[in-house]
C-alpha cells in the first residue's frame, strides 16, 4: 500500500473536534519505531533529544520564570509541532487548545521547574513523554528542551531555544489568549515528501527501493564497525541510562583547526569525524595492531544532513518550520589509513551526499530511514554504529546575549549542550560551535561503556585533531 498525497496532510479527525493529524513517514516513522521499540522493552525512551542552554539573566527568579511560561505557550502557538503526539497507528496528532484553562494545564504538563534535579538525570531516564517538555534548572540557570526525535530535529532544537529566548525578554506579560485553531495549524509542518514537493509515482518508486533493501538486509549480519571496548559481560545487560562526556577546544585552537581545514579543503565535520574514526580505531586496537600487509580495515557510518535548505519556500526556513524532521543518510564506508587520505575519502562522500540533495534525491535518501526501521538487522545496524551528528556553527541559529529594546531585560547563554539518548549500543559524537569554540560531546549507554573509556577516547579524539589540524 502506497502513502497517499492525502494521508500526508495535515487532516481534522471527524471524530474528535479540534484534533488534526497526518501520517509520519520518512525519518520521523524511523525515530518513532525507534523510541517505540524502546519505551516497549525498557520504559525509556532511546533517541529523545535534549538542548538545553546556561544562562545569566538581569531578571529575579520569580520574573524569569513567569516569562519562560509565557514564552513557551506562544511558542505553542507559533511553533505548534511541540505540542504533537502520536497514536498507536502511527500517526502525528495535534490538539488545538480552546481557552484559557486547556492552556494553564497544558502549561503545567509540559513546563517544569526542576528544584530537585539536574540536566544529567533527565538525560539519564530518557523518560517517555507525550509532548515536548521544557525545564528551568533554577540551580544552574539551565533552559532544557526535551522532545521525541521523530518530532523535531537537532538544528529545529536550537531554533525553538532561540525563538523561546527572544520572547522572554520581550516586555509582554501576562497571559497569552487562544488565537483561533486555524491560525495555528496552518503553521504545522508538512512531511519531508510533501514539502519537497515528491510526486505520487517517485514515492512509488521510493518504497519500492526500500522493499529492495529491506529484502537484502534480512541475509546481512550486522557489523558494528570500530567501536570502544564495552564492559565485560555487557552484551547480556539490560540498558542502563545515557550519559554525556563533553570534550572542547579552547578559542586559539579552534581557530587553528578552523583555518587548518580551510587550508586542506574539507570542512570541520570531516576533520572531527576522521579523528573520531581514527580514535575509535586506536582504542579498539591499541598501538594500532594492523598488519603492515593487507587492506585497511574499513570504517561503515551514516552521514546524517538536515536537508532544510534545499527545499522550496517557506519550507527551507528554520525560523517558520523548525519543529520538524528534515533530516536524512546516506551509508558510508571508508578505507581507514592515513589521516589526510581518510579525511579525503570522508569530504568526497559528504560532498556526494549533498550533491544528491541539491539534484532532488535527499526524500530517496529520507526515506530509507523509514524502510531500514521496518527491517530489526536495519534499525540494529543505524543504532549501534558509532557516528558524528555536526550542527554545524550555531551562532547563525542561537545568540550569545538576548536583551529588550530599552536593554533592561538581558539574558547571556554561557554555554549550549545537545544530545541524543543513546539506550544500544551506538557512541554518538555530537559537534557543533558557539561561541567562537568547537566542541564535541559524546553520548553513550553507561551499561555497555565505562566512563573512563569515553573519557580516554575523546582525550585521544581531541590529541589526533590537535596532531593534524592544531
Amino acid at each position: 500500500m502506497t502513502v497517499s498525497q492525502l494521508e500526508s496532510e495535515w487532516l481534522e479527525d471527524t471524530g474528535s473536534k479540534g484534533s488534526w493529524t497526518r501520517k509520519l513517514v520518512g525519518g520521523e516513522k524511523f525515530c518513532y519505531l525507534a523510541a517505540a521499540r524502546s519505551v516497549e522493552a525498557l520504559k525509556r525512551e532511546s533517541v529523545a533529544l535534549m538542548a538545553h542552554v546556561q544562562l545569566m539573566s538581569t531578571m529575579t527568579e520569580a520574573s524569569l520564570i513567569d516569562s519562560i511560561r509565557t514564552a513557551w505557550l506562544r511558542t505553542r502557538y507559533n511553533h505548534p509541532d511541540i505540542a504533537t503526539t502520536a497514536d498507536s497507528s502511527g500517526r502525528k496528532v495535534y490538539r488545538s487548545l480552546r481557552n484559557a484553562e486547556e492552556a494553564d494545564q497544558w502549561l503545567n504538563e509540559t513546563f517544569i521547574v526542576a528544584k530537585e534535579k539536574s540536566i544529567e538525570d533527565i538525560r539519564c531516564e530518557a523518560t517517555p513523554a507525550s509532548y515536548a517538555l521544557l525545564y528551568w534548572f533554577p540551580r544552574s540557570s539551565q533552559l532544557a528542551l526535551y522532545s521525541s526525535h521523530w518530532r523535531i530535529d537537532g538544528t529545529g532544537c536550537v531554533q525553538v531555544l532561540n525563538h523561546i529566548l527572544s520572547l522572554i525578554v520581550e516586555q509582554s506579560a501576562g497571559s497569552t489568549p487562544c488565537p483561533e485553531p486555524w491560525r495555528v495549524v496552518s503553521k504545522l509542518s508538512p512531511d519531508f515528501f510533501r514539502a519537497s514537493g515528491t510526486s505520487l509515482e517517485d514515492r512509488k518508486r521510493i518504497q519500492e527501493q526500500g522493499r529492495q533493501i529491506n529484502k537484502a538486509l534480512e541475509e546481512v549480519d550486522i557489523d558494528e564497525s570500530f567501536s570502544l571496548p564495552r564492559i565485560s559481560g555487557s552484551d547480556g545487560q539490560k540498558p542502563s541510562g545515557h550519559l554525556q562526556i563533553r570534550s572542547q577546544f579552547s578559542a586559539d585552537e579552534s581557530d587553528r583547526i578552523f583555518n587548518s581545514c580551510r587550508q586542506k579543503g574539507f570542512s570541520v565535520t570531516v576533520g572531527i569525524h576522521t579523528a573520531y574514526v581514527l580514535a575509535l580505531l586506536s582504542m579498539e586496537n591499541p598501538g594500532d595492531s594492523r598488519p603492515a600487509a593487507g587492506p585497511p580495515p574499513i570504517y561503515s557510518s551514516a552521514g546524517r544532513i538536515c536537508f532544510r535548505q534545499f527545499l522550496p519556500h517557506p519550507y527551507n526556513s528554520p525560523t517558520i518550520f523548525p519543529a520538524t524532521m528534515y533530516t536524512a543518510a546516506g551509508s558510508m564506508f571508508v578505507p581507514v589509513t592515513t589521516f589526510t587520505d581518510t579525511a579525503d575519502r570522508f569530504s568526497s562522500l559528504y560532498q556526494s551526499l549533498l550533491a544528491r540533495a541539491r539534484n532532488g534525491e535527499g526524500t530517496s535518501m529520507s526515506a530509507m530511514f523509514a524502510f531500514l526501521a521496518d527491517n530489526p538487522n536495519g534499525l540494529g545496524l543505524f543504532m549501534a554504529l558509532p557516528y558524528i551528528t555536526s550542527l554545524g556553527n550555531l551562532e547563525s541559529m542561537l545568540r550569545v546575549e538576548y536583551k529588550s529594546t530599552d536593554g533592561s531585560r538581558r539574558l547571556r547563554v554561557n554555554d549550549f549542550s545537545f544530545s541524543v539518548a543513546q539506550l544500544g549500543k551506538g557512541v554518538a559524537g555530537m559537534l557543533w560551535t558557539f561561541d567562537g569554540r568547537l566542541t564535541l560531546e559524546t553520548g553513550f549507554n553507561q551499561a555497555f561503556y565505562a566512563v573512563e573509556t569515553v573519557e580516554a577516547f575523546l582525550e585521544e579524539v581531541k590529541a589526533i585533531t590537535l596532531t593534524e589540524l592544531g
